[in-house]
């Protein structure tokens, strides 16, 4: 089968140990596309993962990246951190370990993280 015919509905999930934010993947996001962050970190374009009821949202702004919990929501959480610490996070969550301000998961589903992951 193709790689661009899998389907593995859930996606990456970003948990903000300092604030407590969670920013999950929504119905548009899956772990077939996560290669998407690292062209994210690459070229800053907008990632978006979902549509109402809820709207995660990441954008860059030169070395920030901000993960907008809900972009439908005027006072929605944001997680703030550095294109760097983005992409640390992202070789953590592929190889097992995480940064301790940010933790990042894999996961198959939007509320239940896989047995393994690195979210607590």
């Amino acid at each position: 089968m193709p790689e661009g015919d899998l389907v593995a509905p859930g996606g990456l999930r970003v948990h903000d140990t300092l604030t407590g934010f969670t920013f999950l993947p929504a119905c548009c996001d899956g772990l077939e596309s996560w290669r998407d962050w690292h062209r994210f970190a690459d070229d800053g374009n907008l990632l978006a993962f979902g549509h109402d009821p809820v709207s995660p949202v990441a954008v860059r702004f030169g070395d920030t990246v901000r993960l907008t919990v809900n972009a439908d929501q005027r006072d929605s959480p944001v997680i703030v951190l550095s294109v760097t610490e983005h992409r640390r996070l992202l070789a953590g969550a592929e190889g097992g370990a995480a940064p301790r301000k940010c933790r990042l998961a894999v996961g198959p589903g939007v509320s239940q993280p896989r047995a393994g992951s690195v979210m607590p």
